[in-house]
């Protein structure tokens, strides 16, 4: 019993000593890279009649999360001001004071790729203030 006590000793102190920010970071990265798991068993699937999934990718060395959509359509087709308009919703999204606005805060990068059908692209990414 006291050799198993030493060891918990040991164990714990190896834990508390690593720096919290790299713990944070860690369980983080494994808490996003298990929903982005989740997330692309739909990759390939449609979201609407336009607009279909295309993965979740997490870069944890670089601190990334990015959303990939493919859209059959053209950018030309979506109305006036469509841009602004959908960071802005991007933003309300990751910005709130829920759980998502803790990844923002914790120095990811949160954004979302649009792939047009004519090769068009738009990203865009959470900004808070």
């Amino acid at each position: 019993m006291p050799k198993l006590l030493g060891l918990m000793v040991v164990a714990w102190f190896l834990i508390l000593s690593v720096p919290a920010s790299s713990f944070e970071d860690d369980l983080l990265c494994q808490k996003l890279q298990d929903a982005a798991d989740t997330m692309n068993k739909d990759r390939g699937k449609m979201v609407d009649v336009i607009t279909r999934t295309d993965g979740v990718i997490v870069l944890c060395g670089v601190k990334i999360l990015q959303f990939k959509k493919f859209l059959f359509t053209s950018p030309k087709n979506l109305r006036p001001g469509w841009q602004a308009r959908k960071q802005s919703q991007w933003n309300d999204i990751y910005c709130q004071g829920d759980f998502r606005r803790i990844i923002v805060e914790n120095g990811w990068t949160v954004s979302q790729e649009w792939i047009f059908e004519d090769g068009a692209r738009f990203l865009m990414k959470a900004e808070c203030e």
